[in-house]
């Protein structure tokens, strides 16, 4: 499924409707999924999404758009005290 939405000829769209439930029609292409699953195992993040930051920390789970930048604020504050 992901593969497919990720090889779609518009991916954003096809993540963006699959995330609602819709089957994206199946697709192949070249791809990083297995690469980033690989990484995700090792750095044992289970989270979908999950953001790391320039610093290393985690964000895990939805986020909207304002909500992830106060989140990113949030923290970059909190890492000068």
């Amino acid at each position: 499924k992901s593969i497919s939405a990720a090889c779609a000829d518009d991916p954003e769209a096809s993540i963006t409707a699959a995330m609602g439930g819709t089957q994206p029609a199946a697709a192949t292409c070249e791809h990083p999924i297995d690469e980033h699953l690989k990484l995700s195992r090792k750095l044992n993040v289970s989270s979908t999404p999950s953001i790391v930051l320039e610093d290393g920390q985690l964000v895990l789970g939805y986020h909207s758009a304002s909500g992830l930048l106060k989140v990113i604020a949030q923290r970059a504050a909190a890492s000068q005290m």
